[in-house]
């Protein structure tokens, strides 16, 4: 006879799964609610215009394993420590400050710019497009090498103005999102990273 230990929800818990009796030691999963982040700038059919955090636990032979999930609007995610949601939260908000030093006028590199491309001369539409250093976290999950996040600002230079885009990567995938959306984006992982570190078994 097989003995299943059964945990009981954590606090965050609002979707509960009982334990799966064709997998040994399953003791059940737990899921929070879906921290959800309009993203204004998304036009794309069939994409979700939000990106999301969520708590989630799986039970197993009496432990638990709690990952922090953040998902982007095509669907792709990484699974996050409380360490490194903490360590996302943290790129985001700098990556909000360094909106903040930008100037508005077009043509003006801004401060924090390492590389940025030459204006066609053929083409006159073409975009000067500026870009500060990628900052980077390696999260756990999905991919037992690691998945990178990636926070890096960018500006886009043309004749009728100057276009501001941060931009969050999640494995290689790019969503454009605002200082302000970034900040909300952090609020919820730091929410979800504490609740995930007081909750104990």
């Amino acid at each position: 006879m097989i003995v299943v230990v059964v945990l009981a929800c954590p606090s965050w818990c609002v979707v509960h799964r009982g334990p799966d009796p064709d997998e040994p030691g399953h003791g059940g999963a737990h899921y929070g609610h879906e921290l959800s982040v309009p993203i204004e700038e998304i036009v794309e059919v069939g994409v979700e215009v939000r990106i999301f955090v969520q708590m989630n636990a799986h039970d197993m032979d009496g432990q638990r394993h709690t990952v922090i999930d953040l998902v982007d609007p095509h669907g792709y995610n990484a699974e996050l420590t409380v360490a490194e949601a903490r360590a996302v939260a943290d790129i985001l908000v700098r990556g909000a400050d360094l909106w903040s030093v930008t100037p508005l006028t077009a043509g003006v590199c801004p401060p924090w710019c390492v590389s940025h491309t030459s204006p066609d001369v053929v083409d006159i539409d073409d975009a000067i497009i500026h870009r500060s250093e990628p900052m980077t976290v390696v999260a756990s999950g999905p991919t037992l090498s690691g998945f990178p996040i990636e926070v890096e600002m960018c500006v886009l230079d043309r004749e009728d103005g100057r276009e501001l885009d941060l931009v969050v990567s999640l494995g290689g995938t790019r969503t454009g999102v605002t200082s302000a959306e970034a900040c909300k984006i952090a609020a919820h992982l730091l929410s979800a990273a504490d609740l995930v570190a007081t909750d104990r078994v």
